[in-house]
């Protein structure tokens, strides 16, 4: 569908067509963040406009991570086309160079709304169910004292063009409890989400990893899809 004709656009045309075609909210906010100089975590989340939002990004001078892709050739086009919108693109599992972007002052861009497994991750609510969301969001935080904006890009709903928000910091964060600041992460995800929830990818099952004593296959759930 038009998702995918988004990141044909982000991937290899010019982003110069599109600048009479985007909102941008709050501004203000990341660049609030950014004088600080301890860096920023601009924290997005997986929505069908995710290859836009980097696309679309208006400051220039922002790195982001990624999941590696299982198939090598898609995985060097993903990298290749996501370069030519940012500046660096580091593999997830490659905290070393994140933290060096935070610790440049730069912007960084992470997405902390998958499903990891419980590995460093702890149970918090998303949407009401305990989801397994990691702790990575306040270790990051904490190592440079990097502010924390929220980053949400949307399609509008006649698809003439776009719209994209940057929160105010979050201010108290991290807390030092890892189930409070999963819980706070997730409630801003929420309310990103709630402004357009047909854009957001669900069918990255969030709900994948479950705690003990629940299905350890929610999404194959015979109760669930009785309710359905």
């Amino acid at each position: 569908g038009i998702g995918l004709v988004e990141i044909a656009m982000a991937w290899f045309t010019n982003p110069d067509r599109f600048k009479g075609m985007v909102e941008v909210f709050g501004i203000e906010n990341l660049n609030a963040a950014k004088s600080s100089g301890k860096g920023v975590l601009l924290v997005g989340a997986h929505f069908s406009t995710l290859e836009m939002g980097g696309f679309l990004y208006p400051q220039g001078e922002i790195d982001a991570t990624y999941r590696a892709h299982d198939n090598p050739l898609f995985d060097a086009i993903m990298y290749n086309g996501r370069m030519r919108n940012v500046e660096g693109v580091f593999n997830r599992k490659n905290i070393r160079q994140a933290m060096r972007s935070l610790k440049a002052g730069r912007v960084l861009w992470y997405a902390p709304d998958q499903d990891y497994g419980p590995r460093n991750s702890v149970y918090a609510p998303f949407f009401g169910v305990p989801a397994a969301t990691i702790t990575a969001t306040s270790r990051f935080a904490k190592f440079n004292g990097s502010a924390i904006v929220f980053y949400s890009h949307y399609r509008n709903a006649d698809n003439s063009g776009y719209h994209i928000h940057f929160s105010e910091a979050l201010k108290g964060y991290p807390t030092g409890d890892d189930i409070e600041d999963a819980t706070i992460i997730n409630s801003h995800m929420e309310t990103a989400i709630r402004r357009q929830p047909d854009q957001y990818l669900w069918l990255h099952k969030r709900f994948k990893t479950q705690a003990a004593g629940k299905s350890a296959r929610p999404y194959n759930d015979k109760k669930l899809k009785s309710k359905s």
